[in-house]
């Protein structure tokens, strides 16, 4: 059975960005195969790219919607606390949609079969109605298909997860090429068999967890630079507060939160998603800003 890596390699990367881009909004994402093994293992695979979010199983960490409403309740009124990633595998499907019917910052599984079909059907009504846009990964032929359903009329901008996606497709293959190089320039073929040279020449399983790490490493840098870009903004929203009404540059700010792989929109989108909190106003289309020197003095 193949892992996350290794279909994300026989997938397209259109369709990788689509998954990256929704798991970091924190969009209801279903995952439907017709093997129980393989959705937790997509799954757990998904949930290992996201380091900076508190899992919880659905009926092993939390069973009632009392549990629930008290893990929500704890991100409204802290900031710093990790945000949840809720899970459903396909065990407790049934239960779940019996108890819910919103599901933002789900990841569920469902198997394909007639027995769960109703359940499937049940969970994709409940998300129309709630009016929530969510994204349905198929599993065919050893690859992921996505598709975003009750598709709003704004078109999802991916631009920077398939550019994340790239650099890591890139660096590791960069990295694979200077193993085997070095490990060839040892090698005297004529004293080898083919077997074993291929054997050593293998580096399958390297290549798929420096994959991991790469895309985990980039996730984690993209989280780590909103995370500074919300305590600068938080900052000017209380001086704002006090009397002293400022804007900022995409430039200045950039240069602050020394991070520019991805667009300043698409991080004050995810500082939306994340900490539900609205900092466009805050930006101005001007090169430079006033506020640098403020903000240095704020910042130490």
């Amino acid at each position: 059975m193949m892992n996350l890596i290794e279909l994300f390699t026989n997938s397209k990367n259109e369709d990788i960005a689509l998954i990256l881009h929704c798991l970091l909004n924190r969009m209801p994402i279903i995952i439907i195969s017709s093997d129980e093994e393989e959705i937790e293992n997509i799954i757990n695979g998904l949930t290992n790219l996201i380091t900076f979010r508190n899992i919880m199983i659905f009926y092993t960490d939390f069973v009632s919607m009392e549990d629930f409403e008290n893990l929500i309740e704890s991100e409204e009124y802290d900031m710093d606390v990790q945000r949840n990633l809720f899970l459903c595998y396909p065990f407790a499907l049934e239960k779940a949609i019996e108890i819910f019917d919103i599901f933002n910052n789900w990841i569920i599984g469902c198997l394909n079969n007639i027995e769960n079909r109703t359940y499937l059907n049940t969970l994709i009504e409940q998300l129309y109605k709630s009016n929530s846009q969510f994204l349905r990964i198929n599993i065919e032929k050893n690859s992921l298909k996505p598709r975003i359903e009750n598709k709003k009329s704004d078109k999802i901008d991916i631009s920077f997860e398939k550019s994340l996606y790239q650099a890591a497709i890139n660096h590791t293959e960069v990295a694979i090429e200077k193993m085997k190089r070095v490990i060839s320039k040892r090698i005297n073929p004529k004293k080898i068999l083919d077997e074993q040279y291929d054997n050593i020449m293998n580096f399958h399983f390297e290549e798929i967890e420096l994959k991991e790490n790469i895309i985990k490493k980039e996730i984690t840098d993209f989280y780590l630079a909103a995370k500074r870009t919300l305590n600068i903004l938080t900052r000017m929203k209380n001086l704002e507060m006090i009397g002293f009404p400022t804007r900022i540059s995409s430039k200045t700010l950039f240069s602050t939160i020394a991070y520019n792989q991805s667009s300043i929109e698409r991080i004050l989108d995810f500082i939306i998603k994340e900490w539900n909190v609205n900092y466009f106003s805050f930006l101005n289309s001007k090169k430079s800003s006033n506020f640098t020197d403020t903000f240095e003095s704020l910042w130490g």
